[in-house]
């Protein structure tokens, strides 16, 4: 069997920890011939915070289904990109329109800033992320995700210009990752998506994985596996779609999903 968990919200706890008796229970997992791998908007590097406490033997999710990456060698399975090109119009309107919202580009290595006068992502500070400033013209030619963030009500605004460029954006979606952050990435990519990758990859049917998530980032890959959870904190549209846990993420709710996977 393969377990996929989301990190923030689902394994970390509100201090963005790994609870210990959650690291004992997805230890036992895999002592009994199981696979556990994690499925997360993190990058390679800020997904580190969980993957060296936990026994991870299987390819990660990273970038919000946009790569697989075996995380010692960092060689990259699958992946799904966007265009830079088709974006920098839309970057550089809601730069102007928008200067406090942060807008962050990624590719692989450290995180690219474009607008050095907006807010900076609180995230990339508690987390100690790496990151670099450049001009939009120095980016990639291709992006793996756009995040913005800002207040929730900032990005509604923000959604405004979106909605004029969606028509002419190719192969690309939008949606929040959290209230303060919204996120695009390529239409095809989620982390269903990816799920359906590792079962091929891995040998293990659909009906041997089971998967864990508490947002909307996270629908896909519960509808599409054989077991779908969510911990009680989870919002309502995800909880629709799982078998909600009795405990919250700050309650070590994998445990209690562990357990009825092994009996």
């Amino acid at each position: 069997m393969l377990l996929i968990s989301d990190l923030d919200g689902t394994l970390l706890d509100g201090e963005k920890k790994i609870p210990p008796k959650a690291v004992t229970a997805i230890q036992r997992f895999v002592d009994n011939g199981n696979r556990f791998t994690i499925a997360t908007g993190r990058t390679e590097d800020t997904c580190k915070i969980a993957t060296e406490f936990l026994p991870v033997n299987a390819p990660v999710i990273l970038y919000n289904g946009a790569c697989i990456m075996e995380l010692e060698t960092k060689k990259v399975l699958f992946q799904r990109t966007i265009s830079a090109k088709a974006f920098r119009p839309l970057i550089n309107e809601v730069m102007e329109k928008f200067p406090d919202v942060c807008i962050e580009i990624f590719a692989y290595g450290p995180l690219i800033l474009v607008n050095p006068e907006a807010i900076m992502d609180p995230y990339i500070i508690r987390e100690n992320q790496p990151y670099r400033y450049m001009t939009l013209d120095e980016t990639p030619d291709k992006w793996l995700k756009i995040m913005f963030s800002a207040s929730h009500d900032r990005l509604v605004e923000m959604e405004k210009i979106l909605d004029k460029w969606w028509p002419v954006l190719p192969d690309s979606r939008g949606f929040y990752s959290a209230e303060y952050y919204y996120e695009i990435v390529n239409d095809k990519c989620s982390k269903g998506e990816c799920a359906s990758f590792l079962s091929k990859h891995l040998n293990i049917p659909q009906n041997e994985i089971a998967a864990i998530g508490d947002h909307l980032n996270d629908v896909e890959v519960i509808k599409w596996v054989g077991h779908g959870y969510a911990p009680r904190n989870a919002r309502r549209e995800v909880k629709k779609y799982a078998k909600v846990l009795e405990h919250t993420n700050d309650q070590e709710a994998i445990c209690d999903m562990i357990e009825e996977l092994l009996r």
